[in-house]
């Protein structure tokens, strides 16, 4: 008689993370849901570990098997010891390196004993690094973006802070000083990332970024493979636009994110515009997202967290996202696109992105762009936003189908592709 072989076990994933990824608010925190999402259903066994000031809430965690520690972040008076001996290592090592998470990740590695290890961004690729000996495992490292760019650009336009969106997590004396002298830190900051960029990948089997464009752009500077780990959208029929009414401009992200923010004051300042200039013109304007304060806004209609898009992303849609800061390919965007909403951006929120202006996005930088395209969308040009919908879908189903991106991570991490 055949007896059937015993299942194999399942494999092991570690995921050392910048942060704990809900309830999902920024897109660092959907890229980390999404890869642990992928890693559940491909069957392996998850222990995550993620950087904090306090343990963060269990019941937000929705995946119910999912093992997971806090690694706590120094204090200022060893983030100031990490700055003194950091070698020229990135800022932000010194602000995430306690002596007690170093423990935390070795301790686990040597319990769990995982396949593969999964690095979140390269300010914890350190953990790795300094462990005494190398991890038997798969070693991954996700670096989101090519930060070096980013601050090089902030650098020149003045915009931004080199904190970015972990700023709020650091002392306070840490954040002020970032204000005051951002150009100095971004500089610095932008150099010893370049090195970073250039010498981590050396020490793990692979490497991911967010975008496909930044990997192509660092493969080429750094001559080792990079791969694309981007935000995946599920796959949508085209839905057909009517604007016949009317627009109904949108925008999607809570106010608790400096950028969203951000954007929402352009949004009432777009709206405004409009308001004076084009009075009676049918268009309103609409925010979905977490509202955690009054920012004032005169003309923009704040609609709370919806936890269904379609009921945001309507037949008579436009996503306005006027985005001035943070960094990264904008979930929002491909989130429009995917729903065949068409998008009118800036340059900033196209950042990542292969999509084709003018025929699969609308990008205008000044605000009173942004407002006079809309002026002329609403009026004779509906036909033009019916086709930047239909091309901003087919972008997104070409490049950020979840079943594609979801195979092409499983591939990286060592699993079985789906």
């Amino acid at each position: 008689m055949t007896q059937t072989p015993p299942p194999e076990p399942a494999k092991r994933l570690l995921y050392v993370a910048t942060r704990w990824p809900w309830p999902v608010s920024t897109g660092r925190q959907r890229m980390i849901d999404q890869s642990l999402r992928f890693a559940a259903e491909g069957g392996w066994k998850i222990v995550l570990l993620y950087a904090g000031r306090r343990e963060a809430a269990a019941s937000t965690c929705p995946l119910p098997d999912l093992e997971h520690h806090l690694l706590p972040m120094p204090r200022l008076p060893e983030a100031a010891v990490n700055l003194a001996v950091s070698g020229g290592r990135p800022l932000q090592d010194a602000f995430f390196g306690s002596r007690t998470a170093h423990d935390t990740v070795s301790r686990t590695i040597d319990d769990f004993d995982p396949d593969t290890i999964v690095v979140d961004m390269l300010r914890m690729a350190q953990f790795v690094e300094k462990l005494p000996r190398k991890p038997r495992g798969r070693l991954v490292l996700d670096m989101d973006d090519v930060l070096s760019l980013r601050y090089a650009r902030m650098r020149e336009t003045g915009t931004g802070n080199v904190l970015g969106a972990f700023g709020e997590r650091l002392p306070k004396a840490v954040r002020i000083a970032a204000d005051v002298v951002p150009k100095a830190l971004l500089g610095i900051e932008e150099r010893r990332m370049r090195v970073r960029e250039r010498e981590a990948p050396k020490g793990f089997d692979a490497t991911m970024v967010v975008s496909p464009l930044e990997a192509d752009h660092l493969r080429a500077r750094i001559g080792r493979p990079i791969s694309a780990h981007p935000p995946a959208v599920d796959e949508m029929p085209f839905r057909t636009r009517d604007y016949g009414k009317g627009l109904r401009v949108v925008f999607l992200g809570g106010d608790s994110y400096g950028p969203n923010a951000e954007s929402l004051f352009e949004i009432d300042r777009v709206a405004r515009i409009l308001t004076e200039s084009a009075p009676g013109l049918p268009i309103v304007f609409e925010a979905a997202g977490a509202v955690t304060r009054d920012l004032g806004l005169r003309h923009v209609r704040r609609l709370g967290f919806m936890p269904n898009l379609a009921s945001l992303f309507t037949e008579d849609a436009v996503l306005l996202a006027p985005v001035r800061s943070g960094t990264g390919v904008k979930t929002k965007v491909l989130d429009a696109m995917a729903h065949s909403v068409p998008v009118l951006t800036t340059s900033l929120g196209i950042e990542g992105l292969a999509a084709v202006s003018e025929s699969e996005i609308v990008v205008r930088d000044r605000v009173e762009d942004l407002a006079s395209a809309l002026i002329r969308f609403a009026g004779h040009e509906t036909h033009r936003l019916a086709s930047v919908a239909r091309g901003g879908w087919g972008y997104a189903a070409r490049l950020h189908l979840r079943h594609d991106v979801r195979r092409c991570f499983l591939s990286e991490i060592g699993g079985t592709p789906a």
